[in-house]
């Protein structure tokens, strides 16, 4: 038997930046109630100091948010990243309550049944 293998280049990636402000979210139509925005321009990333390109972040969608503490590097997960609007410079995270809530409902539903 004669089969293709697939070979998947992972490359893990970790950014430390910060939300915008509320003027952006009104100019970008988010909410933000239900999403964060996190400021994140391609061509300002910089490791170490150094400028740096970035990974693609194609495929982004369903990674955490966390809000570390930069004394302790622990911290909660808050959002899941569920869009990357690299002409804004942004990347959108859906605030992880509303997973919660989603799951809660889809287990109600499930018992019911």
């Amino acid at each position: 038997m004669s089969r293709k293998v697939r070979h998947i280049n992972q490359k893990s990636f970790q950014l430390s930046t910060t939300t915008v402000n509320a003027a952006e979210y009104a100019r970008e139509q988010v909410a933000e109630l239900d999403h964060i925005l996190l400021d994140f321009d391609h061509k300002e990333i910089r490791v170490k100091g150094q400028r740096a390109a970035p990974p693609k972040l194609h495929g982004v969608s369903g990674g955490g948010i966390f809000h570390l503490s930069r004394s302790t590097r622990q911290g909660p997960l808050i959002a899941i990243a569920t869009e990357n609007r690299r002409n804004s410079r942004l990347i959108v995270g859906t605030l992880i309550r509303h997973f919660v809530s989603a799951a809660r409902e889809l287990a109600a539903n499930v018992q019911r049944d």
